[in-house]
């Protein structure tokens, strides 16, 4: 009897470990994260992606102290971030939204520190993902290369390839 129970009770922990787990797969995957800009080189830009396999609803992210910005585009950034703090309506999987900051050189322009914490939450198709809370340091892009992923030599290459093809056809 007593090997019965505990057989019983084995199983019925495996089964709920299981429920568990496929609830956790299911859920959407919402980070935000500081970058360079791949485009421009000189530009840090705000991200905002969902990596999980289901839609993220009520995305929420806070930076605690706010995030810096500068430049022309500030007051779209701002209104942004207020969005993003409030409630952003939804993120799909595999997608990711971007924001500019500004120049880098203006942005890191202090000798300090720069640690912001963030704090993303969101909805998904079981209710709400446990919070994701972790540190983001922008002093750490400090002295860190500037340059754009393309590069003229990479352009000229293709176009080199473009031009024998279509030297081949004539």
């Amino acid at each position: 009897m007593r090997q019965a129970r505990r057989s019983a009770n084995a199983a019925e922990a495996q089964v709920a470990g299981q429920r568990e787990s496929n609830i956790a797969a299911a859920q959407p995957y919402v980070w935000a994260d500081v970058r360079g800009d791949d485009a421009q080189g000189q530009r840090l830009i705000l991200l905002v992606g969902n990596s999980g396999p289901t839609v993220a609803e009520n995305v929420r992210v806070n930076f605690d102290p706010p995030l810096p910005r500068s430049g022309d585009l500030k007051d779209l950034t701002s209104a942004a971030l207020g969005r993003l703090q409030d409630g952003f309506s939804s993120v799909a999987p595999g997608h990711v939204h971007s924001w500019p900051l500004g120049l880098a050189a203006e942005l890191l322009r202090s000798p300090d520190a720069q640690i912001h914490t963030v704090t993303v939450d969101a909805d998904g198709p079981f209710g709400a993902v446990p919070s994701l809370t972790y540190v983001i340091n922008l002093s750490d892009f400090r002295e860190s290369i500037d340059s754009p992923s393309g590069t003229i030599h990479k352009l000229t290459k293709a176009v080199d390839r473009v031009s024998a093809e279509i030297k081949k056809l004539h």
